[in-house]
Parts: structure tokens; sequence; C-alpha cells
């Protein structure tokens, strides 16, 4: 069994493989290591202990379950961003059979594509917490990507203060959204509109959530479910107007989530918008899948 861990912006997240049967497992737990940092530039001190606590209680999970080492660790954009980003990383490099990188956003878009669409064609969001990754490619190739950086809670920090978000900040939010997302689509697409777009990560996967109602998280469920633009337009309108109490209430929410989906779903609808692209396809796999695809490779 092979075990890699994801250092998000919002959340870390263990991914259990058996390559003899196939089987995935994957845990999540929102610890936020990037609060803060779009006004101080630096990784808080609670936000680097609640992320290495729940890296550590990972690392020590998948041992239980009899992964093997190394166990791979990988950084992305607010580890990267952080002044003492290298700082934090030299932390985990410590503990013995723990490979601990920070991956680029180009790196991190290829991930995405593999774990998303592998040998296939087509074209990939992965929304996280500080950046946006966007990537179209074909026949298993990425033809071209591109990093923003556009995050649900960065763009949220930047933008909201109040509970329900005013309408003066909304426009706001969504003017600065714009200002990332049109860029970000003419880069990758070079005005082609794709039919639907694929999106991977927390957003995409919660938004399918809260429309499904489903109590409890179930990939096979929300995996290759498609969402409408108009969907999301009246989806989000619903919950701009409500406050972060009525959301987290809401059936399908992670209550630790009920915060970003404001930014993440405006940042999901601006994409679509931009890209001229009428249609979401939802899928639970992601960077972290096709990151651990590619260490197990090299392994042998």
């Amino acid at each position: 069994m092979y075990a890699a861990i994801d250092i998000g912006t919002n959340s870390v997240r263990l991914l259990l493989y058996d390559e003899k049967t196939g089987e995935k497992r994957k845990f999540l737990s929102t610890t936020r290591i990037g609060e803060g940092l779009v006004s101080s530039g630096v990784l808080s001190v609670p936000g680097m202990e609640r992320t290495h606590r729940a890296i550590m209680d990972y690392y020590s999970y998948a041992l239980e379950q009899g992964a093997q080492l190394p166990i791979y660790c990988y950084a992305t954009s607010a580890v990267r961003q952080a002044a003492n980003g290298p700082e934090f990383m030299n932390m985990l490099r410590g503990k013995q059979g723990l490979i601990a990188e920070i991956i680029s956003g180009e790196a991190e878009a290829e991930y995405g594509f593999l774990g998303a669409i592998g040998h296939g064609s087509g074209v990939v969001m992965d929304i996280g917490g500080g950046s946006t990754e966007f990537i179209a490619g074909q026949d298993g190739k990425i033809l071209r990507s591109g990093s923003a950086l556009l995050g649900c809670v960065s763009s949220l920090e930047r933008c909201v203060q109040e509970d329900p978000p005013t309408g003066g900040e909304i426009d706001t939010l969504r003017a600065y959204i714009r200002e990332r997302a049109v860029p970000l689509c003419r880069q990758v697409l070079e005005d082609r509109s794709p039919s639907a777009i694929t999106g991977i990560g927390g957003t995409a996967t919660q938004l399918a959530m809260i429309l499904t109602g489903a109590e409890f998280y179930t990939p096979e469920l929300i995996n290759g479910m498609r969402i409408s633009r108009d969907q999301l337009e009246e989806l989000m309108q619903r919950l701009i107007s409500m406050d972060l109490k009525t959301r987290k209430a809401l059936p399908g929410m992670d209550c630790n989530r009920a915060d970003v989906i404001v930014s993440g779903g405006l940042i999901t609808l601006e994409m679509l918008l931009a890209a001229g692209c009428k249609t979401l396809a939802v899928c639970d796999d992601d960077g972290l899948d096709g990151y651990l695809l590619c260490r197990v490779a090299e392994s042998g």
C-alpha cells in the first residue's frame, strides 16, 4: 500500500492506495494553513501547528494501515507563497520516511489532469484555497495549462468581511475573480469553448453535495455529476443570501467549507462564463491521485 499527503491552503488530505486491488481511500482535515496569508505574507503559527499535527496523525495512521515507506507529502499554493513556507517544510523533512516537497503551480496542474482525465481528453479546473489551476489536454497529453493566484480562501479574505456578504462585497469579489479568470481561460483555451469543464477539488465536490443534499460524502454519488451553469447561478444566489449559520445547516454542506463555498462557487461560475462553457462535470479523483500515481510509477 502507498500513501500520499496533500497540504492545501484550506485542508490536509491523505490518500491510501492499494496497488494490488486498486482500492483508494481518502481522508480530509480542515486546517487552513493559508489563514491570514493575504494580509501577513506568512503562515501563522496556529495554522502551521494545526497542519503539522494533522500531517503527523495521517503519517501514523498510514503506517498503521500498512502503507510502505516512504510516505509522500507535497504542499501547494499557501506554502509556495509564504515567506516562511520553506521553514515549515523543513519541520516535516525531519520525520523519518516522510518525503516532503513544495510543488509548482504547473506541476499541480499536471497532477490534477492526470488524476481526473488520465489518458483521456478534456479541460480540467482545480480551485484550491490559494490558487486555481486550469488545464486542457488530449489523449493523456497536456496541451496548455495555467495557474492563477485565485483561491477560495484568499479571495474571500481579500473581498468579504460581512456575514452575510453585502451586495457591494459580492460585486467586488466577482470583479476580482473575473480579472483573473478571463486571462487564465484565454491562456489555456485560446478562445475555444469546451462543451464541459471537469471540476476537481473541494469546491466542485461541495457544490455537488449541496445539490444532492446527501448526509454523507459519497464519491460514487457525485463522480460524473453534471451541473449546468444556470443551476450554479441559482445555487450561488441562494448561498450568497444566507448567513454562515444557515449555510452550515444546509443538507450536504461540510460546515468547515460553509464560508469559502461562497468564493469557491463564484470562482467556478466566473470560470465557466469566461470559458463560454455551460456545464461543470464533477470528478472526485484529482491532483492527489495523480501525484501518487506518478510516485508509484517512479518507484517501479
